[in-house]
């Protein structure tokens, strides 16, 4: 079972399109606020939102949109400290590794229906194919993003997977 984290308790009242879509489907999730900061020194902002929730960096998934060609988009996920190896994930497309690029700020807004920064896989206003990391499956309790910059959400990886139903592969690069 999921304990009450210290910052999830001013959580409670925000409410998303991604954790609407999750209570419809009865997927158990915490909401977790955090405050979204530009990080320096060295550190990414994976660190900043890791240490604010008091967990390691590797637990955190950032959720990405690709497009490979027109108007196709997908949904990648992936560790936090990690990229995409985007000749991995054309393979898995089958599609050109020219025409495999993350979508600009505008384009994954549109697709998704969030704010950038703030992109859940959960609630996305179109219907995409989802990719996920291979190493991910092998978590217990993942945080991901819950549809705005302050919001994270903390569930079983189980769930997650049982929920997206994704394309797990290796696709981080080296």
């Amino acid at each position: 079972s999921l304990e009450e984290s210290s910052a999830a308790s001013d959580a409670e009242g925000t409410s998303t399109a991604a954790t609407a879509y999750l209570s419809e489907h009865n997927v158990p999730f915490e909401k977790i606020s955090v405050t979204y900061e530009k990080p320096d020194g060295g550190e990414s902002l994976c660190d900043v939102l890791a240490r604010q929730m008091n967990t390691e960096p590797d637990k955190l998934v950032k959720t990405m949109v690709f497009k490979y060609g027109v108007d196709s988009p997908c949904l990648v996920l992936m560790h936090g400290h990690k990229q995409v190896d985007k000749k991995k994930l054309a393979r898995e497309l089958g599609a050109s590794v020219k025409n495999v690029k993350p979508a600009d700020a505008d384009m994954a807004a549109r697709f998704t229906g969030y704010d950038f920064g703030g992109t859940s896989p959960f609630g996305t206003r179109e219907a995409m194919a989802v990719y996920m990391e291979e190493g991910i499956r092998e978590m217990e309790l993942v945080y991901i993003n819950g549809g705005s910059r302050q919001l994270v959400l903390r569930m079983a990886v189980d769930d997650l997977i049982r929920t997206l139903q994704p394309t797990v592969a290796d696709l981080a690069a080296e």
